[in-house]
């Protein structure tokens, strides 16, 4: 992962909890329409945070596992794609 994605990486959680400052989360808006990499975990922490409220509901039965192992694969295509290119550094 590059320096500049996990500095990202590190507010993303602030990001999607909507706690940081204009100028912050402006940037990393930007950041998210450049970096599929960073998206892809904010839309993995936006379905877990839906997954977790939903199983809050009395009498839910949690099985994480299930949910979890569809989203594997997009994230298993992402980092197919992307990697040949981050191992050349032509990522930036």
């Amino acid at each position: 992962m590059l320096s500049a994605c996990s500095e990202y990486r590190d507010e993303l959680s602030s990001y999607l909890d909507a706690q940081l400052d204009d100028l912050t989360a402006s940037s990393i808006r930007q950041h998210l329409s450049i970096c599929n990499g960073c998206k892809s975990a904010l839309e993995s922490m936006r379905f877990l945070s839906g997954y977790l409220a939903q199983a809050r509901e009395p009498g839910m039965e949690i099985d994480l596992w299930k949910d979890l192992a569809s989203e594997i694969g997009s994230v298993c295509a992402i980092i197919e794609e992307d990697l040949s290119a981050y191992l050349d550094r032509e990522l930036p």
